[in-house]
């Protein structure tokens, strides 16, 4: 923690022992400490022992080089010493700025008679002050204050004590500023939090708070995510805010013109290294200095560190009507980690155990962090608090340069808002609500920061431009203002797959806003290059059912379903399909649900009157595949799935979680032999960053090339099957075309199309 308490007082007053019983031992750093380390002891006449000294300047050296290696580390220093001048005091005072350290000092002496101090050093043994030296400290003691700059506390005062060790004075300011809208309890009352984080740990509390992940100079990005963020809400940065990327300026001068009284700033190691430079404590990168380089042509030394010193290691937080508590850190730290930096609340000094630096950086390999480094690697599963109780928030580390990020979402109870924005990721926001019965509702949205991404959700005008000027997106106007975009045939065809034509596949949007939304384009393996070699470990498993898209959303206090092309014939098919599954009480806790969590839900329908190459007549005409978040940008919330569940709608069928790609290769053989006597389409996976890839299986794309074939012959465009489908050929009999028309159905969408499964049924053909 970045504090420096000065301990004051002559020898006998009691400083050691208020040390000791404020349980700060470990955080001491001393004369006496070195003296006992250089000097042997000697024997004296009085038959006693002494140290040999004689090298005090040497002594004091020491005293302050270690005082400074543990302020570059942000660990608290406790200077166990007398304190008793001037001139000593404003030596550490100095030094204490350079680090971006508070100062206090505790006066031992406070209340003790000059009669009782000298009492006292009669019976301190081999530690006794000669007389002369005592008077000397005595007198010293009467003729000097505290200086300015250093906060006096009473050794007794117990309140100003944990106070000094704590960050409540830094965001004292956002916790007291009124929230918008009225106030509101926590859910429960007072909320008391969990056993690892007490409600007096809870540094402020909002109707709702977004944080935002590391910005690295990247300006653009956390504009949009700005201008999607309520006025007056809480905004706490996870640190990381300069650097590497191409606008530090704009980046100071946008987080500079927010309300202090609304925000907190997290410290981030970039931040540290801003600090490093200004006060030429380290070597800062070069990245750093261009960073400092660009914000000094407007502003001076002194702005940029009216910023920083608003910094702190941690924040703890509670949205109103709900009891979780919620911990942002930059690094992201371990339970053991932040139980450790809690320890000093049982001697009334709360966070003066926290090493600053384990936040900034994160808990690390035991080897990387005593060579002071730490990892990149995403540790997640790690970094779980009171098994998900305690929500934490971090930044900094998700893996290494040469793997790709993890969602920020993939560990329950931890969201990783690092996703290398610099490198054309995405700047990570989360925002944080009261959901249904108290609940933490938390989403995650993503903003690039190149000049018109169609990835935003931040920059909605311009996504909008881009689709309505798309040359292979169709657009639709649909009921109440809805508009629905949809690839061409074209881009179909020709394999026009980009960001915007992979979006553009049940996308609709009303005033700029994603109303509803279906799955981003996603291929099969040995599609366009596709193949399971990219994959991030553990992936899900899920059967690919055989019927079509639906989406399901709330509009208005309704409750619609779609197709992907919109309000089209296989649309409304499809709400007549949820009408027959949820009805009543049921459908209107459904759009609560749609409503609250602002979610589409994608739907696979199966009808009798839409069949197509395998037999789903088993299943539910209606199977929840995901929720996927009404943005530009797509994100399923798999932890929604099972909300939905009580809803009344069937969910697809989980077959595995594979950790490895042996794993994977095992499941995928293992569910293709069984389904060879029961035909599937196969299985869709989803990765630890929500990619998606189909796996088709052989038996069905066999079906598929037979279903072309037949539906050739029954149009007479070719005479017979190819020769490896001749025994289906020789059992359609005589006369085929009118075998066929017995099995072709009216679609939904007033077209034809075969019966596959009755077809083959009809035939006895099972082997295809």
């Amino acid at each position: 923690m970045r504090r420096l308490l000065l301990m004051r007082g002559a020898p006998g007053c009691g400083k050691t022992t208020w040390v000791r019983s404020h349980g700060l031992e470990d955080q001491v750093v001393s004369a006496d400490q070195f003296r006992e380390l250089v000097y042997p002891r000697a024997m004296t006449l009085d038959g006693a022992t002494s140290l040999l000294g004689g090298a005090d300047k040497m002594i004091w050296r020491m005293v302050f080089d270690a005082a400074e290696a543990r302020m570059a580390r942000g660990a608290t220093v406790v200077v166990d010493s007398t304190n008793l001048s001037s001139k000593e005091q404003n030596q550490w005072r100095e030094l204490a700025l350079r680090h971006h350290y508070r100062v206090g000092l505790v006066d031992c002496q406070e209340g003790i008679s000059d009669a009782e101090l000298r009492r006292r050093n009669i019976t301190r043994g081999p530690n006794r002050l000669d007389e002369s030296a005592l008077e000397r400290m005595l007198l010293r003691a009467q003729g000097n204050a505290v200086v300015r700059g250093i906060e006096r506390i009473s050794p007794d005062d117990a309140a100003a004590v944990a106070r000094f060790f704590s960050y409540a004075d830094d965001v004292a300011d956002v916790a007291a500023a009124p929230a918008t809208g009225a106030p509101e309890p926590a859910a429960t009352g007072t909320g008391t939090g969990t056993g690892l984080l007490s409600g007096e740990d809870v540094m402020l509390s909002a109707r709702g708070v977004t944080v935002i992940g590391d910005v690295q100079s990247c300006s653009r990005a956390l504009s949009r995510a700005l201008a999607d963020t309520p006025d007056g809400e809480v905004i706490v940065f996870a640190g990381d805010l300069f650097d590497r990327g191409p606008d530090a300026l704009g980046v100071f001068e946008q987080v500079r013109a927010l309300d202090p009284t609304r925000v907190v700033l997290v410290q981030g190691n970039h931040e540290l290294r801003m600090l490093e430079l200004i006060h030429r404590t380290g070597k800062p990168s070069a990245r750093t200095g261009t960073s400092h380089e660009q914000i000094r042509t407007r502003y001076g030394d002194r702005d940029i560190l009216d910023l920083l010193r608003r910094t702190v290691p941690l924040c703890t937080f509670r949205v109103h009507g709900c009891d979780t508590v919620c911990v942002v850190t930059h690094g992201g730290v371990t339970q053991a980690a932040l139980e450790r930096a809690l320890a000093g609340r049982q001697s009334g000094c709360g966070l003066a155990h926290l090493v600053d630096n384990e936040f900034v950086y994160g808990t690390s390999q035991r080897a990387l962090t005593y060579s002071g480094r730490s990892t990149y690697d995403h540790v997640d599963e790690l970094l779980v608090l009171e098994g998900g109780q305690v929500v934490q928030l971090h930044g900094h580390r998700n893996g290494k340069h040469d793997s790709q990020p993890a969602p920020a979402d993939a560990v329950a109870g931890v969201y990783n808002l690092e996703n290398r924005v610099e490198e054309g990721g995405a700047l990570r926001v989360a925002r944080l609500r009261a959901g249904k019965g108290g609940a933490l509702e938390v989403r995650v949205q993503e903003y690039r920061d190149d000049e018109d991404s169609a990835a935003d959700t931040g920059c909605a005008d311009g996504v909008v431009a881009r689709l309505e000027a798309h040359p292979d997106i169709r657009r639709r106007e649909g009921p109440d203002g809805v508009v629905s975009y949809i690839f061409t045939r074209r881009a179909f065809y020709t394999g026009n797959w980009d960001e915007l034509t992979s979006t553009a596949r049940g996308l609709f949007v009303r005033d700029g806003k994603v109303v509803g939304r279906g799955f981003d384009k996603f291929f099969n393996v040995g599609e366009r290059g596709t193949t399971l070699d990219d994959l991030t470990y553990p992936v899900t498993l899920t059967r690919k059912v055989n019927g079509f898209l639906g989406i399901m959303f709330a509009l208005d206090g309704d409750l619609r379903v779609w197709s992907k092309a919109g309000d089209t014939g296989y649309g409304q098919a499809a709400a007549q399909a949820v009408e027959r599954v949820v009805a009543g009480e049921a459908r209107r806790r459904l759009i609560d649900f749609l409503s609250d969590h602002d979610v589409s839900v994608a739907l696979e329908v199966t009808l009798a009157n839409d069949p197509h190459l395998v037999d789903e007549s088993h299943r539910p005409g209606v199977t929840a595949l995901a929720v996927i978040d009404n943005s530009f940008a797509f994100h399923r919330r798999d932890e929604l799935m099972g909300e939905l569940a009580g809803l009344g709608l069937a969910s697809v069928e989980v077959l595995a979680t594979a950790g490895s790609r042996v794993e994977l290769d095992q499941v995928l053989h293992d569910d293709a032999l069984a389904s060879q006597d029961h035909p599937v389409e196969g299985v869709v996976l989803a990765d630890a960053r929500q990619y998606m890839v189909k796996v088709k299986y052989d038996q069905y794309r066999t079906r598929r090339r037979l279903r072309s074939a037949l539906e050739r012959v029954y149009a007479g465009t070719r005479a017979r099957l190819p020769e490896e489908f001749a025994h289906v050929q020789a059992a359609l009999g005589p006369d085929p075309q009118a075998t066929i028309a017995a099995y072709v159905v009216r679609t939904p969408a007033d077209g034809v199309g075969i019966n596959m499964p009755g077809l083959l049924d009809h035939l006895g053909i099972t082997n295809v």
